[in-house]
């Protein structure tokens, strides 16, 4: 076998890194896609927690309801208030910012914050 002269060398591996990146881009894409939607996730769920803390730290003043459901109205998120003998629970949900996850109904963040009766 004779080796090949540095010109047909060149010749020969022409495309091959074009086809690596042709292998490689959709394992980029997807990882890119996972950080991205795990940092949305994240942003949701730290919306929701100081939503939560709040609507519960202004139940337990006795703030009015209709100014707590504006509030978590402007969250577009769903309230669930619940009231114990010396708290006040608010638990705040919603659906997964995660566009595929949500299309399907996979994911629903929610997050529960109490406070104590004034």
């Amino acid at each position: 076998m004779t080796p090949l002269s540095p010109k047909r060398r060149r010749f020969s591996e022409r495309g091959a890194v074009t086809a690596e990146l042709a292998l490689a881009l959709p394992a980029v894409m997807a990882i890119a896609a996972l950080i991205i939607g795990v940092g949305q996730w994240q942003l949701q769920q730290q919306r929701l927690v100081v939503g939560a803390a709040t609507i519960a730290r202004a139940l337990a003043r006795g703030e009015d309801q209709a100014l707590v459901d504006e509030f978590a109205q402007q969250l577009a998120a769903r309230l669930d208030v619940s009231f114990g003998s010396n708290l006040v629970c608010a638990r705040l949900s919603q659906a997964s910012p995660v566009a595929a996850l949500a299309r399907f109904g996979a994911l629903e963040v929610s997050e529960e914050q109490c406070a104590a009766k004034q």
